[in-house]
């Protein structure tokens, strides 16, 4: 019987949570933290005053900075690495009251028989990652890269996400998923800075997920969201796609569509359109060099964690936001209209 959890639970109600970090026997940077300029997103300056709230995870100061563009400072890559581990239930124990949950349930109080055995190891998933899709394309296959070299990738065992395996196929192996295991030697990266490593990641993503797909020459695409994940639901959905396919876009369903299919239609695309959430990311990897990324937003539900990633990337980021409406959102066609003409106007 292994008491790990039930200890460390114990040990949080009597003592402040504790620095992971501080019990780690060596620390290094892979990549520095690095300052940079910041474009600021192309949208109208009223469409501020119908935001009600923001995304759960976020807050306004931080959605301002974001639109607003500027010096941002981005932070470094940098590896921490313990003598010992133990992986349990989607949750990593490094002793003492640290504990690293990669899954919203912490599990089982006690675990029982014997654990996986892994030495040299690398945690290659994160808590966002292995609860959204969108960020396990940007978090989890970006540390599936950093972690070359540094030892065996592990991941928490969790039911995967529709378009998983494929994409990981098109990336390559992926990490070794555990339950429970025993980790002589592990490694943890902080990697949520958007420096020039983690760009180089992306691209190389990019680049992999191009290979062998014959692109469909659509000059853009809007991928609809449907009624999957969090509660986005654009009520006119069906009026915004036969909009933007009369301006020449391409829609695309991810929810019945698959990776392949996805990707062959967004390949090349320079205009990518959608709802704000997790399925944006299946262009953002697909997308031509210089595309611009267009994200109708929730009034109740502000969030532009994507702009990081046009950032970084070097693309364009622009929103339009909607109105509430019973069962979700709608959103205004002309004011999409004159947000696309302006971007149409601005392109070189």
């Amino acid at each position: 019987m292994d008491p790990a959890p039930f200890i460390q639970r114990l040990l949080a109600r009597i003592s402040a949570p504790r620095d992971f970090r501080l019990g780690c026997e060596k620390q290094w940077v892979l990549s520095p933290g690095e300052v940079a300029d910041s474009p600021g997103a192309v949208f109208a300056e009223e469409e501020l005053d119908r935001v009600t709230g923001v995304e759960p995870h976020t807050s306004r100061d931080l959605e301002t900075l974001r639109i607003r563009g500027g010096r941002r400072e981005h932070a470094a890559t940098v590896a921490y690495r313990f003598p010992r581990a133990r992986l349990i239930d989607g949750s990593v124990y490094l002793g003492g009251a640290a504990r690293l949950d990669m899954l919203p349930s912490p599990g089982r109080h006690f675990a029982f028989g014997a654990p996986e055995r892994i030495p040299d190891a690398v945690l290659a998933c994160t808590p966002f990652g292995s609860r959204f899709f969108g960020h396990w394309m940007t978090d989890d296959l970006t540390l599936q890269l950093a972690s070359a070299g540094l030892g065996q990738p592990v991941s928490v065992l969790r039911k995967p996400y529709g378009h998983q395996p494929a994409y990981q196929n098109l990336l390559g192996p992926g990490p070794r998923e555990a339950r429970y295991a025993s980790f002589s030697g592990f490694t943890i990266l902080d990697d949520f800075g958007q420096n020039r490593f983690k760009r180089k990641r992306y691209e190389e993503i990019r680049s992999r997920f191009r290979s062998g797909v014959a692109p469909s020459g659509s000059a853009g695409v809007f991928i609809r969201r449907g009624k999957s994940g969090a509660g986005r639901i654009l009520v006119n959905e069906d009026q915004v796609e036969s909009f933007l396919v009369a301006r020449g876009l391409t829609a695309v369903f991810p929810e019945t569509m698959d990776a392949s299919e996805i990707l062959r239609r967004t390949l090349g695309a320079r205009l990518v359109v959608g709802v704000e959430g997790s399925h944006l990311v299946h262009g953002l990897f697909a997308a031509a060099n210089e595309a611009t990324l267009v994200v109708l937003q929730p009034p109740y539900r502000f969030n532009n964690v994507h702009k990081d990633y046009t950032d970084c990337l070097g693309m364009r980021y622009a929103f339009t936001v909607g109105q509430e409406s019973p069962g979700g959102f709608r959103i205004d066609l002309e004011r999409l209209s004159r947000l696309l003409d302006r971007l149409d106007s601005a392109q070189p």
